[in-house]
């Protein structure tokens, strides 16, 4: 080991992928503590983290962060606890991290955390190989075609884990138009359908698809 390290916890908590963070919470969940790999495994200069304490709750996806307070808040001395949540890095990218706590002394809930987004990735590929599998089934069982089209976005949405999934039509005067809608949340308002798709956005998922060979 080198002389830069004085034990082998402070290498591991340096210069390996799996990070220790301690959080506890007061208006709302603050850092305590945080080791140095945060910076590389969060995306986020693990100073900033350590300034402002309640930095780190505030990157959390909107969609993730009332669960992530609702697992941290139910956390106990017995059980470890596996939460995972997007993560808004320093380049406005979201990232998966996955956190492994229990509760310590004093309220502080202590854990581990790394980046599981290649995991995720996998996971939701498998989601939509199986999803697109059951979705062809309900197209060539359907003899309605909005029917096996909504249940197509249906699959799809539920696998990628959106809030709305959609189908644009593109024809061959290089104009398009969404057709077909799925939303999850019944209270969101649905889209007056067919809606045309702007020019510029046209032109750009045309190029893209071609870079695809579709």
């Amino acid at each position: 080991m080198e002389n830069s390290y004085t034990t082998f916890t402070d290498f591991a908590l340096t210069e390996l992928t799996t990070g220790l963070h301690c959080l506890h919470c007061k208006d709302d969940w603050e850092t305590v503590e945080l080791s140095d790999n945060a910076t590389v495994i969060l995306g986020t200069p693990a100073e900033t983290l350590r300034e402002d304490p309640t930095y780190w709750i505030s990157r959390i996806h909107p969609s993730d962060v009332d669960a992530v307070r609702g697992a941290l808040h139910t956390t106990t001395e017995k059980i470890e606890k596996h939460i995972s949540f997007r993560y808004r890095d320093s380049s406005e990218r979201y990232r998966w991290i996955g956190l492994r706590c229990k509760l310590a002394n004093a309220g502080i809930i202590v854990g581990t955390f790394s980046d599981i987004t290649r995991a995720r990735v996998l996971e939701y590929g498998d989601r939509i190989h199986f999803a697109g599998r059951n979705s062809l089934r309900a197209l060539l069982d359907s003899n309605d075609l909005t029917v096996a089209i909504n249940q197509f976005l249906d699959l799809l949405g539920n696998a990628m884990h959106v809030d709305r999934a959609r189908l644009v039509r593109f024809r061959t005067d290089d104009k398009a138009f969404i057709t077909h809608e799925w939303v999850r949340s019944k209270a969101e308002a649905a889209l007056d359908l067919p809606i045309e798709v702007s020019t510029v956005a046209v032109k750009w998922w045309l190029t893209e698809l071609k870079k695809l060979g579709v």
